[in-house]
């Protein structure tokens, strides 16, 4: 019963880091694909806008504002669908400690388990601990010793 409850809850917890962080790496990948495109776009145009600012001037200013223009565009929508993203993977993280919430609230035996659960294992981290801590410190005083 003990191990189906905490596969239950290690389940809900991976599902929700995983889904927030799949979230942020797809945010994360699109600003940056989209950041890549619109520098690339921006640097053709200025290759462009410099040589015709050789032959005439007014139509190079006019390249250069619309590259700006549309590189302001293609960063202002990467940001947003980056946004989406989290915003996707935040909801989804939000709904899954809602079901967490929801089963503490109707089972309460399951929250009392999972408590005791994880207080046995901190003790046994801490005990493991001082355990090791007391080793080591035994045979430094032996190394004085001899």
């Amino acid at each position: 019963m003990d191990n189906a409850l905490k596969d239950r809850f290690s389940s809900v917890t991976r599902s929700a880091r995983q889904a927030v962080q799949k979230g942020f790496d797809a945010a994360q990948d699109y600003v940056t694909n989209s950041y890549g495109a619109a520098r690339q776009y921006a640097t053709r145009r200025y290759d462009r806008a410099k040589d015709y600012a050789i032959k005439r001037y007014g139509t190079a200013r006019d390249y250069a504002s619309k590259g700006y223009g549309v590189t302001k565009d293609y960063t202002g929508k990467g940001l947003d669908l980056g946004g989406e993203y989290a915003r996707v993977g935040a909801d989804f993280a939000r709904r899954r400690t809602e079901d967490l919430n929801e089963l503490m609230h109707t089972r309460p035996w399951v929250t009392i388990a999972a408590t005791f659960l994880l207080g046995y294992m901190a003790a046994r981290v801490v005990r493991t601990l001082f355990a090791s801590s007391e080793d080591e410190a035994r045979s430094r005083r032996r190394g004085r010793r001899t």
